[in-house]
């Protein structure tokens, strides 16, 4: 009786971590063992099981914080791309004006392939890498993403005005891809907060 009594006693700690274990599901990770254990064999187990489960649960959260960037980044050059094919059937255009068109459209499928690979790997952070910069003008890649925005602004009702000086050049440092990226999302967010009719 005395065996059993202890035994019970010893193995009680298992059985927490057995139902613990049941109660756990890809979408609540949050569940820890709440044990207060010596350090001995059990402890350690106990331990190990609330450190796993930690691992796991920041695992699952990169993974839905990685979904969630890739539906927010690929969601802009969509609107753009359908915003263009829209104007493009809209009326009838001359062959040139719908080449230009069909080349902002190839550009914006580039830029949105290249999105899915670099969402698709880690974080440039989280894999230690060093950005590629090389001297770029800012001046064209502004300029090229006021007019690729202009109709999502004129649809919105809000007046998108690039006062931007071609003879004045805005050297940087910097990747290329990130930064049209960065101001996409930048002017997208400010068509988007503004109220119709605001500038």
């Amino acid at each position: 009786v005395g065996g059993f009594f202890l035994a019970g006693r010893a193995l009680a700690p298992v059985s927490a971590i057995t139902a613990t274990a049941q109660q756990i599901s890809a979408a609540d990770l949050s569940q820890r063992l709440e044990l207060d254990l010596p350090d001995d064999e059990i402890g350690r187990l106990a331990r190990t099981f609330n450190a796993m489960l930690a691992r796991l649960d920041r695992a699952f959260q990169r993974e839905r914080q990685l979904t969630a960037d890739v539906s927010h980044e690929l969601r802009t050059p969509l609107a753009m791309l359908k915003t263009q094919l829209s104007l493009a059937r809209s009326r009838p255009r001359d062959t040139e004006t719908l080449l230009s068109m069909m080349a902002d459209m190839e550009g914006d499928v580039d830029r949105m392939t290249r999105l899915i690979e670099q969402m698709l790997s880690l974080t440039a952070i989280e894999h230690e890498q060093n950005l590629t910069l090389t001297p770029l003008d800012l001046m064209p890649l502004l300029q090229h993403l006021a007019a690729q925005l202009q109709p999502i602004a004129e649809a919105k009702g809000v007046h998108l005005q690039a006062r931007l000086d071609p003879a004045d050049p805005l050297p940087v440092m910097g990747d290329s891809d990130r930064l049209h990226q960065l101001f996409t999302n930048l002017l997208d967010n400010a068509i988007k907060y503004t109220a119709s009719g605001g500038k």
